[in-house]
């Protein structure tokens, strides 16, 4: 549509400055189809799934503007009453624009965009939608994936693949033969989803007639998870070094530049300008001995009581994580302070998944409370993880999406209990970091 009005005005413009119309319109589309759609193909790199479907686009879209260029061309003279003249294309253009700055000075003074925008708006300025986030953490909980490295990888692959040309690619994956259409899909781009199609639980048709878009991201974040699967619990220290990165995202794509930007992407997260994987160091508090109660199963969960009663676990804003605690008896435990990654959430359905990759030998168990106020008075509900259970080692964790936040304590084999800050939740994204909840 903004091509054809756009060739609808090269007439008018040619008209009135007295110009050949076709040759103008059929040079337009020259243009256009170099400075885009050719340009696309010759910066995509090397991998021939992104050549190949590319290549495919480059052929439909040359087609159809082609005939559009045609129909406008052959019709030039008819076109020309329909059209306004040069001098009133100018006064729109200029109305448009003043348009356009008064109407942004009044979202800027009314915040009629609402408080969504900047890098709190995604996961740590990701192109990731939350929902896919979520689905992400769901499917690498099942295949023992390492969730920051399957979001790095998905980020490349949205990058090359925005949500336009992905729904290109399931087009023409329903159009074209096999062997000759899209060899991948997806926002992960898996590039096996015609083999999952026949295997798929939920009766998703073996043609893919009946597959929608958000269909064939979620199941392609699946496809990844289980090529990455193991990567979680073979990590042992809290982050994955640059070739660890490279050598797991090679089972994707072996691409020298991919594997590059792939570790960008990852290291990004932790030590980036929107980073929400950043160390933090944290010093003991009081623990009780209910702290290391604990049934057979290494979970323990109770029911909604105010928290206490259930235990004394000073607020994170009460406690100076410059001073030492102090020695008054059993109570205290001098230790040193210890250094983690901070922890993130993202909601997914009814269940909450919490990052976070514990290696610090004296932790001996996490404790979730799921926060039924902003100020942690009152615990809805909470959750007891020993180190012995797969997801401790995995470092990510399943909850209910109870309450308004979640507050995390560390429990070590001496008896010392470390809170992390609070991670509080949001009506406006489906993601809680340290600091999206500071902000």
């Amino acid at each position: 549509m903004p091509y054809f009005l756009c060739a609808l005005l090269l007439v008018a413009l040619a008209e009135a400055w007295k110009m050949n119309t076709t040759v103008s319109l059929w040079t337009f589309l020259t243009a256009h189809l170099v400075t885009t759609n050719l340009y696309s193909i010759v910066t995509s790199g090397s991998k021939r799934a992104s050549y190949s479907a590319q290549f495919l686009y480059f052929l439909v879209m040359a087609i159809i503007l082609a005939g559009l260029t045609f129909f406008v061309s052959i019709n030039s003279k008819y076109v020309v009453y329909f059209t306004p003249d040069a001098r009133g294309v100018v006064l729109g253009i200029w109305t448009a624009i003043f348009t356009g700055i008064a109407f942004a000075g009044f979202q800027a003074i009314t915040n009629a965009g609402g408080s969504s925008a900047g890098a709190n708006s995604t996961l740590g300025g990701l192109k990731i939608k939350d929902f896919y986030v979520g689905a992400a953490a769901e499917s690498a909980l099942r295949h023992n994936a390492n969730l920051p490295l399957m979001l790095a990888v998905i980020e490349v692959e949205s990058r090359n693949r925005p949500t336009p040309l992905r729904r290109i690619e399931l087009w023409l994956f329903r159009v074209m033969p096999d062997g000759i259409g899209p060899k991948s899909l997806g926002i992960a781009q898996a590039d096996d989803f015609e083999k999952s199609l026949k295997s798929s639980e939920r009766g998703m048709s073996e043609d893919g007639q009946n597959v929608s878009l958000g269909e064939v991201d979620v199941k392609s974040i699946e496809l990844l998870a289980k090529k990455l699967s193991g990567t979680a619990g073979e990590q042992f220290g809290e982050r994955l070094g640059p070739f660890e990165i490279k050598s797991y995202a090679n089972r994707v794509n072996k691409t020298p530049q991919y594997l590059s930007a792939v570790a960008r992407i990852y290291d990004g997260m932790h030590d980036g300008e929107f980073g929400f994987m950043q160390n933090l160091s944290l010093k003991p508090q009081r623990s009780t001995e209910d702290d290391m109660t604990m049934n057979d199963s290494g979970v323990a969960i109770s029911d909604a009581i105010p928290i206490e009663e259930s235990e004394t676990i000073q607020d994170i804003e009460q406690f100076d994580a410059n001073d030492s605690p102090i020695d008054s008896g059993d109570d205290w435990i001098i230790l040193e302070e210890i250094e983690l990654i901070a922890p993130w959430a993202v909601r997914y359905g009814d269940k909450v998944y919490v990052q976070m990759k514990i290696s610090v030998d004296a932790i001996q168990e996490v404790k979730f409370e799921m926060l039924g106020d902003f100020d942690g008075r009152f615990v809805v509900d909470w959750l007891k993880v020993s180190k012995e259970r797969e997801c401790f080692k995995q470092g990510l964790f399943e909850l209910s999406a109870k309450g308004v936040g979640l507050r995390v304590s560390l429990l070590s084999a001496d008896g010392a209990v470390y809170v992390m800050p609070p991670l509080e939740y949001s009506a406006d994204r489906d993601f809680s970091t340290v600091e999206s909840s500071d902000g």
